[in-house]
């Protein structure tokens, strides 16, 4: 009898794990819920039913980059669960017990966030947007060999300077790049001296007195001047 036991026990057990490995279904309605509280609503507007939603930003056209964001999920136990589903079928209990969650691209518009930290430090949305070109290709996730990340291709010193502790967070990557360029134009009051520093570092712009001779720095400076002036011509 005691072994029937334990074989019915171990039989339950791999049933349960089964189940629990079935593939999250998604609840819209949680979906929508858990991304209006979360961190990510003041800048990512997400519609669960479309592959993108538009921002209006005046005559500054959407920027749109790849984002890799987690959303709430409703587990499928099965049938092996019913009952502890039954027991919990109050919404706040089903949502703290059966809710996990996954990951996903989403495609998000950043034109908001510069023009929002463009307009703080009184830049140039333009230039911010050129720079992000020139630094990542709009790759929020991009890490260059010399370790610079995100967005603007901020070193972790700088970005921890600038007020960056999550770099890879668009929003805080483009907050704390716009403040440091900030910084490098009220420093040069120049623009592509500042871009020179953005790329060689200010210690080397003082050292040369100007755009430093090297090859790297001089075609950064000349792609993203290119690059800003053909997007304020547009």
């Amino acid at each position: 009898m005691l072994k029937k036991i334990i074989i019915l026990s171990v039989f339950l057990f791999i049933l349960n794990i089964f189940a629990f490995s079935q593939e999250a279904q998604t609840d819209e309605a949680v979906f929508s819920l858990e991304i209006n509280n979360s961190p990510v609503r003041n800048f990512l507007k997400i519609d669960p039913t479309a592959k993108s939603q538009e921002t209006d930003t005046g005559n500054f056209k959407p920027v749109y980059i790849n984002y890799y964001v987690k959303i709430p999920v409703i587990k499928n136990y099965g049938f092996v669960d019913k009952r502890r589903r039954f027991a919990m079928s109050s919404r706040s209990g089903y949502q703290k017990q059966n809710l996990v969650y996954s990951s996903k691209y989403v495609k998000m518009d950043i034109a908001p966030i510069i023009l929002k930290y463009s307009a703080k430090h009184n830049i140039d949305p333009y230039l911010i947007k050129a720079v992000i070109w020139a630094e990542s290709s709009f790759n929020a996730y991009a890490v260059s060999p010399s370790g610079a990340i995100g967005l603007m291709q901020l070193m972790p010193f700088t970005a921890k300077a600038m007020g960056a502790y999550s770099p890879f967070d668009p929003e805080q990557n483009i907050s704390a790049g716009a403040k440091y360029l900030k910084y490098l134009l009220n420093k040069f009051k120049a623009t592509e001296l500042a871009l020179a520093a953005y790329n060689a570092g200010p210690y080397n712009v003082q050292r040369y007195g100007g755009i430093p001779p090297f090859s790297e720095t001089r075609r950064y400076v000349s792609k993203t001047m290119k690059y800003y002036n053909s997007q304020r011509e547009n």
